[in-house]
């Protein structure tokens, strides 16, 4: 089984017993973008804001968010696209860095 397989059985899992649809997850899935969570977690304590309100600009729900935020699903790249600018950051402030 690879890497990607056994990262989406994983996903679809703890979607599973978090009561979240399989396609909700699959679509959050695959195509994503790492980001650098506690930079935004950092940002949303700055700004003095939610994950809930940072979901609800998303439009997520906020066991989606939590599961971005706590690395256990990976947004797409447009969502983390409109996350930096519902913060107001650039991608590469909150995207996760390639490991060189």
């Amino acid at each position: 089984m690879s890497h990607h397989q056994t990262q989406t059985l994983y996903a679809v899992d703890v979607a599973h017993q978090s009561g979240i649809q399989y396609w909700q997850m699959e679509k959050n899935f695959k195509g994503g973008m790492k980001m650098q969570t506690e930079t935004v977690k950092g940002l949303l304590k700055q700004m003095e804001r939610s994950q809930a309100w940072l979901s609800r600009r998303v439009d997520v729900t906020p066991a989606t968010m939590s599961y971005w935020l706590n690395g256990i699903v990976t947004p797409k790249v447009g969502v983390v696209q409109r996350i930096a600018d519902i913060l107001g950051v650039g991608i590469n402030t909150i995207k996760e860095r390639e490991s060189e």
